[in-house]
């Protein structure tokens, strides 16, 4: 057993002299991003490291790839027994990305000595696969775990309710945010400019048929509302004279014994008597009110002169 792991120990360990075979130099410790997590639209720096166990100088290249396409290269010179960090900046995209790196051409450097192509046993190495979201308030937290991805006071649930953007703070682009225009009463999905373009494209009433439609409306209240109106003048009429004509039998027949509150009292009780019978009566009492003085007041002048 002992003797097995002595002859393996050579076999990685020990450099080989001619060019072809893989030699134990490569990467090591796989790759790092220069900050996580990270999030969509966002540059990031990929970090690989190599080692150097051969006897000699290496100088090559490494390249960068996501899902099988080349993001980004970098040259490196390996003094021997050394390790280094090459590495490359990322313009990150949403969604699924699986991180590689692989030293595409690498050469035997010795002094006195021309460059010559060699094989490296450790040549690439693949990232677990990861799924790079969006981060649309910059909150350092993905919008699939953020409940209010635009931060603007408003969950994402929420926004879903009164139709807004959850990804937009101000859904119409008036400067107002979707959370102050909800508690404020306006529309979060209008903004001034569409409510004048409204306006603006409102169809134009001609003279002719606005006129249509006020003779119209004056035909419609002469049919409906007039009769009506009349109606109740009459009635009201009628027994705002029999009233006063039996106040007036009274202030005449008993004017001399008649105290001068009880004239007010005469004027309540007949006031009290006419009010139910008007039909109109916050628009004509003021109107009615003063008929009945004045009538009041005819026949107590026509009682005095008789």
């Amino acid at each position: 057993m002992a003797m097995s792991a002595i002859v393996l120990f050579f076999i990685l360990w020990i450099p080989v002299a001619y060019a072809g075979e893989a030699l134990n130099a490569g990467f090591v410790n796989g790759l790092w991003f220069s900050r996580y997590p990270f999030f969509a639209s966002e540059t990031t720096r990929i970090y690989a490291a190599l080692q150097n166990n051969c006897s000699f100088d290496i100088k090559g290249k490494a390249a960068f790839f996501d899902k099988g396409e080349k993001i980004g290269e970098a040259n490196f010179s390996a003094v021997n027994g050394r390790l280094l960090e090459v590495w490359t900046d990322w313009r990150v995209e949403e969604g699924a990305h699986t991180i590689s790196v692989s030293i595409t051409e690498a050469f035997k450097i010795e002094v006195g000595k021309n460059p010559e192509p060699i094989v490296l046993a450790f040549a690439s190495f693949a990232q677990e696969p990861l799924v790079v979201e969006k981060d649309t308030d910059g909150d350092r937290t993905g919008d699939k775990s953020d409940a209010d991805d635009d931060n603007d006071g408003l969950s994402d649930s929420k926004e879903k309710e009164y139709g807004t953007n959850p990804l937009t703070a101000d859904s119409d682009g008036d400067g107002i945010s979707d959370k102050k225009e909800i508690s404020g009463g306006t529309d979060p999905l209008k903004s001034p400019s569409q409510k004048q373009d409204q306006d603006a494209v409102a169809p134009n009433v001609s003279l002719r048929d606005k006129a249509s439609t006020t003779v119209a409306l004056l035909q419609e209240v002469r049919q409906t509302y007039a009769p009506r109106v009349i109606r109740a003048v009459k009635q009201t009429m009628e027994s705002i004279d029999t009233q006063a004509d039996y106040a007036a039998k009274i202030i005449r027949t008993k004017k001399d014994n008649l105290e001068p509150t009880q004239y007010k009292s005469l004027f309540v009780v007949s006031l009290a008597l006419l009010l139910p019978l008007v039909e109109y009566w916050r628009i004509s009492l003021v109107m009615f009110a003063a008929m009945l003085l004045w009538l009041l007041w005819r026949r107590v002048k026509r009682g005095r002169h008789a």
